[in-house]
């Protein structure tokens, strides 16, 4: 990997031919859940681990603006290298972090420890939080604990980091979604709330009352 410019991989690197400052890695088919709705549920793949390890230390040094752990997986399956990565970085590398993630694995002390590394590099937060009662959530987000992501989500919050809630909406979540909107909006109004059809049938959640519901309360939002 780029460690330093003497010491280049041979592989190609878009990131440097076209001076990219923004880069998403993806850790696919490593989840802990069991989602109703993904493909990629509660399994690990440490090849591909391997692998997206490799790109993210690649990728260091080079005075990046953003870098996105998101898309299929989740970025603390693998907590202790992700963490120790996290730990590593600093402003030469990029000036922010966004996570996508389910926050099912995170501890208090894991997320003081974020807080501090926020300090240096910005650590920024997407939760999935389909629902807003514990009985929808912990049935569409299986092997989650509702109480115990709750917590997470509203630290984070605390400290700064959360900037955003990924809600799919299907038929089991949509009667929820307007209150969920609601909740989280009270909780920090500058948080982007995003409702996600779910992608199995996505025109029929979209034309559904509540989704257009949705639609016109964001429209209806002061930009931030």
């Amino acid at each position: 990997y780029h460690d330093t410019e003497a010491n280049c991989c041979n592989y190609y690197c878009p990131w440097r031919e076209f001076n990219l400052k923004t880069i998403d890695v993806s850790i696919l088919e490593s989840c802990n859940l069991n989602c109703t709705m993904c493909e990629y549920d509660h399994r690990k793949n440490d090849e591909m681990a391997d692998y997206y390890f490799y790109i993210l230390n690649a990728i260091k040094n080079h005075q990046l603006n953003k870098i996105y752990l998101t898309q299929v997986g989740e970025p603390f399956f693998y907590k202790r290298q992700t963490m120790e990565y996290l730990q590593r970085l600093t402003p030469n590398d990029t000036k922010e972090v966004i996570i996508v993630t389910n926050a099912s694995l995170l501890t208090d002390a894991d997320i003081e420890l974020l807080a501090e590394i926020h300090k240096t590099v910005k650590m920024r937060f997407v939760i999935s939080f389909d629902g807003i009662t514990k009985t929808t959530y912990e049935t569409q987000r299986v092997y989650s604990n509702y109480e115990k992501v709750m917590h997470n989500a509203i630290k984070l919050n605390e400290y700064g980091m959360l900037i955003g809630i990924n809600y799919v909406v299907n038929d089991l979540t949509k009667s929820e979604l307007i209150t969920a909107y609601n909740y989280w909006m009270t909780l920090n109004p500058y948080i982007v709330f995003a409702g996600l059809p779910d992608a199995h049938y996505y025109d029929r959640m979209y034309n559904t009352p509540e989704f257009q519901e949705l639609l016109r309360l964001q429209s209806a939002k002061k930009p931030c």
